[in-house]
């Protein structure tokens, strides 16, 4: 997983955490059942975000988690994928 920032202190308040060009999107190599799922740390960088992508484009949130193991409950299938990449907890 990558993490792009757009700024020196990690926060981006100028941009809609829905919007396809986010920039604080955790990102891997999606299989076909999970394209159009992503995780973004929120904009005040203090949780993780799993989202969908909508038909029409925009990305709706679905769950909201400030630690790991949150994560790695929603996301069984990329467990091992999120435990290697990312802290115990979001700050």
């Amino acid at each position: 997983m990558n993490i792009h920032r757009s700024d020196a202190n990690g926060l981006c308040p100028g941009r809609s955490e829905t919007s396809n060009d986010y920039p604080h999107v955790l990102k891997w190599n999606y299989g076909e059942k999970d394209r159009g799922t992503r995780i973004i740390v929120c904009k005040h960088g203090i949780q993780w975000i799993i989202q969908y992508q909508a038909k029409g484009g925009q990305w709706l949130n679905r769950s909201f988690c400030r630690t790991r193991a949150a994560l790695e409950n929603l996301l069984p299938g990329k467990a091992e994928e999120i435990k290697a990449a990312l802290p115990e907890r979001c700050s």
